[in-house]
């Protein structure tokens, strides 16, 4: 079975297993098969790569070490559940847009709830995309099926296929 969390690891730095491979000094095939075979590699290696991953080494490899650590990491990999929307605290989602720096990603049918309860959202990610933070929306098409019967099962009739007013400063795009 493969090390799927160094495989994210990876991914999310932006780092290919020949560059890790590189900085620990090791051949790639090593790397890949880290990856792949979910192989562990020697203590020095696990945390050399966890440091240039910017990980911890029992997220990494929780099985390698001891007990104590791979439970506390693994507590860190969920800070909250909330198992509706609604249970998440309003001001949840404002600080979680507030402190993105590098990419804001919403996918929802029509995401109302947000710009219903942060007025201001629209002008928040206008101003996040212009200093370089990528902001993407990937909302459902409001002519659709899908989205009309969303609205009839959660009884929002036509108030689904809309959309937050149009405030002239939000351009989303690749």
């Amino acid at each position: 079975m493969g090390n799927e969390r160094l495989r994210i690891a990876l991914g999310v730095s932006g780092m290919t297993a020949a560059e890790l491979a590189d900085k620990l000094e090791v051949d790639p095939k090593t790397v890949e098969r880290w990856i792949t075979t979910g192989r562990l590699p020697h203590p020095r290696h696990r945390r050399a790569a966890a440091l240039h991953l910017g990980q911890d080494e029992a997220q990494l490899w929780p099985d390698a070490v001891p007990a104590h650590r791979a439970v506390e990491a693994s507590r860190a990999e969920l800070l909250a559940v909330y198992p509706h929307r609604s249970d998440a605290p309003p001001e949840l989602w404002w600080s979680l847009f507030a402190g993105a720096h590098d990419q804001i990603a919403v996918v929802a049918y029509a995401a109302l709830f947000l710009f219903e309860q942060h007025p201001d959202l629209t002008d928040l990610l206008a101003e996040k995309a212009s200093a370089g933070c990528q902001v993407r929306l990937a909302l459902g098409d409001p002519t659709s099926d899908a989205v009309r019967q969303r609205g009839e099962d959660e009884r929002f009739g036509e108030g689904i296929v809309g959309f937050p007013p149009n405030r002239g400063g939000l351009v989303v795009g690749q």
